[in-house]
């Protein structure tokens, strides 16, 4: 039995090499990898009794690494804002753009530090009385 390569399948293929595919974390979304460094003291078969101890590791984990954490949410939030061109309000009809504030508070507010880079989005482009009604009905 012969198998035949047809030049279509090649054309596709090349297509999308020539697509850069590394344009922001919307079109490539990055599954979080969790690096926990393992103490010594845990190469034994873990017990209910460790459960404690276990979890003030890794609640003192978060806390010293909260701020890291948000300032790099806070970069990607607001590097996706701008390549996602959701900065142009003006370009929607002036009674949709509060419809879209809360869209984009609903959609890209799920960390402190894109919360931080979203208000100050909304801060920068949205007038005075377009903000309070928002934050009102928020």
């Amino acid at each position: 039995m012969l198998l035949f390569v047809t030049n279509k399948a090649l054309t596709s293929r090349s297509l999308d090499d020539s697509i850069d595919r590394k344009q922001g974390s919307t079109h490539l979304p990055k599954f979080p990898c969790v690096n926990m460094r393992k103490p010594a003291e845990y190469t034994r078969p873990l017990t209910m009794n460790d459960v404690p101890r276990i979890r003030s590791f890794i609640r003192s984990r978060y806390t010293t690494e909260a701020h890291a954490q948000m300032q790099k949410d806070y970069k990607r939030t607001h590097d996706d804002l701008y390549r996602m061109q959701l900065d142009d309000l003006d370009s929607y009809h002036k009674s949709n753009r509060g419809n879209m504030i809360r869209i984009y508070h609903s959609y890209l507010e799920n960390t402190p530090g894109s919360k931080k880079a979203l208000n100050e989005l909304c801060e920068r482009v949205a007038g005075v009385d377009t903000k309070s009604s928002i934050n009102s009905t928020i």
